[in-house]
């Protein structure tokens, strides 16, 4: 059924294919029915019937996309692209298969024929081309693998981004920049086939504003706590504390707190640097007595970065201890009364937290915004 389908697009010219039969894969690894042993293979790095933004680990400004303009069908190419609001970057995951947003009736699809074998197009979902749409989502380091659940000539294949551009609908080879494909493993340290989730807004249920560990909060379209950055973990290679000069803090253009904003930060707005900085010579002066005026000027989804007030502990929450460095954070929320925060490394070591402290209690602790702070661009 699928050659015929094949057949019948080249035949029309429709989106490029060549002429020829697609390849089919004969042994198709089908996971099993019952609960147990299912759960072997299903995928349990991201969660089931939720939508996710795909980001490479290479691309850091560019999302999974699908090149369209509003519509889905067979063959349509899947390229990275900078980061929009589109349903073209917005992938549903029914726990086998990663579905546009655009149309879930199709999925993302390993292509089979010659002239573009291996390319990452889209589908429409069938029991029948299972080899080439059912995917496990895997955890590689920091990152994502994205890979194809049934072997490829004995081999998992692995979805694979062509450097950092925006792809097209006709650059479908495993060199057309921004093109993505399927191959085998390039190793653990190849950052092109390793992927970062983060859950689209809308996606599952949940909320409140009243800063509880359940809490959810919503910026430009992006669920926060990320799912992969929930509070009360660490901000580390290996989930555990680090020590204070944070030797096992995870990296992302820094490390412990600044690390963490900056990557924060970048997954709601496409880049850890978007939108205005602050200009060092204008950074403001808390007062002492504490009120809103000097955040007055922060929105939500701000990247703020403050220096610390030279005597005051974290670790105690009291003033009996020297510290002279900043502490960068990203503002949840502000009421007329107090400012929320998602932070990670106000305990010194690469603890994840939601702090709220009324104006006062920021200022007491805080005493400067730098001029490394962003202000982002509107929400969409």
């Amino acid at each position: 059924e699928r050659e015929k389908r094949t057949k019948q697009i080249n035949q029309n010219g429709l989106h490029g294919k060549p002429k020829g039969k697609r390849i089919e894969i004969k042994k198709t690894r089908i996971a099993p029915k019952n609960g147990a042993e299912r759960k072997k293979f299903m995928s349990s790095v991201i969660s089931a019937n939720k939508t996710y933004h795909i980001m490479n680990a290479r691309a850091t400004t560019r999302r999974l996309n699908l090149y369209s303009s509003g519509s889905a069908s067979n063959g349509m190419n899947v390229v990275l692209y900078t980061n929009d609001t589109s349903n073209e970057q917005k992938w549903y995951f029914d726990g086998d298969r990663l579905c546009p947003e655009t149309n879930r009736n199709y999925c993302l699809d390993r292509y089979t024929a010659s002239a573009y074998l291996d390319n990452a197009d889209i589908w429409k979902a069938s029991a029948s081309d299972a080899a080439a749409q059912i995917v496990d989502v895997v955890k590689a380091g920091d990152y994502c693998n994205i890979r194809l659940r049934t072997k490829v000539n004995g081999e998992y294949y692995y979805l694979t981004a062509v450097g950092d551009a925006d792809g097209t609908g006709s650059g479908k080879s495993t060199t057309s920049a921004g093109n993505v494909y399927w191959a085998p493993s390039l190793g653990s340290s190849s950052l092109v086939q390793k992927w970062m989730f983060t859950e689209v807004s809308g996606s599952s249920s949940g909320g409140g504003e009243t800063g509880g560990s359940s809490d959810t909060y919503t910026i430009n379209g992006v669920i926060l706590p990320l799912s992969n950055c929930p509070i009360n973990t660490y901000w580390t290679t290996d989930g555990k504390p680090s020590d204070i000069d944070g030797t096992t803090s995870k990296y992302f253009n820094g490390k412990q707190c600044a690390g963490f904003a900056r990557y924060v930060y970048a997954q709601i707005w496409g880049s850890d640097t978007k939108g205005t900085q602050f200009d060092t010579e204008k950074a403001t002066l808390f007062p002492v007595n504490g009120n809103d005026s000097d955040l007055s000027a922060l929105p939500i989804g701000s990247r703020l970065v403050c220096t610390v007030r030279q005597s005051f502990d974290p670790n105690n929450d009291k003033f009996n201890k020297t510290r002279t460095n900043s502490h960068q954070m990203i503002i949840l929320k502000k009421t007329s009364s107090a400012v929320m925060v998602y932070h990670a490394n106000w305990d010194e070591h690469c603890k994840i937290e939601i702090s709220e402290w009324s104006y006062t209690e920021f200022y007491n602790r805080f005493k400067k915004i730098k001029g490394a702070s962003f202000i982002p661009p509107s929400a969409s």
